[in-house]
């Protein structure tokens, strides 16, 4: 998961300085979004975490499809009326889903350290995939980072089955 958030960071700072130009207001858009989206998943795990722990692959499902509104979303609607706030809610939705998943995971963890290390090297392996928006793109890399989400499901997924297994 760390992998894929760092790809989705490239993402935005890439797309909102199209919109907002490369300038410290398009930092603390992102800063501030990020860590906006990353609460209010925090809280929505707090108060409806029975009801999230058993949907977690709906929320993959949400992901998924909030990566791909996001892709497919040009940045060309800054023309319209309340155009940059659309991109700018487009953009970070991945990340409440991102953070909603990882927080009802993390809950779900025996080895909290290590989880928390893997997420960390999964990070750095993120920066290095980010070279690859060089090659592809930079929207394009939102496909790289479902790709990873998708391998975070299947290994959730596989967890799942082997937690069943053993109880």
């Amino acid at each position: 998961m760390g992998s894929a958030f760092m790809l989705l960071e490239l993402q935005f700072i890439s797309r909102l300085a199209v919109l907002f130009g490369a300038t410290w207001v398009t930092s603390a858009i992102i800063i501030n979004g990020v860590l906006i989206m990353i609460l209010i998943a925090n809280l929505l795990a707090i108060k409806f975490r029975s009801q999230l722990q058993p949907k977690t692959t709906l929320l993959y499902g949400g992901l998924v499809a909030s990566l791909v509104i996001s892709f497919l979303t040009p940045t060309s609607l800054q023309l319209m009326p309340l155009g940059s706030a659309l991109i700018t809610l487009v953009t970070f939705l991945p990340i409440l889903f991102a953070a909603l998943i990882f927080a009802t995971s993390f809950a779900r963890v025996k080895n909290a350290s290590m989880a928390l290390a893997f997420n960390l090297l999964g990070g750095g392996v993120g920066a290095l995939l980010e070279y690859l928006s060089n090659y592809i793109g930079i929207n394009n890399v939102l496909m790289i980072a479902a790709l990873l989400y998708l391998c975070s499901l299947a290994f959730f997924l596989r967890g799942e089955v082997e937690d069943r297994a053993i109880t």
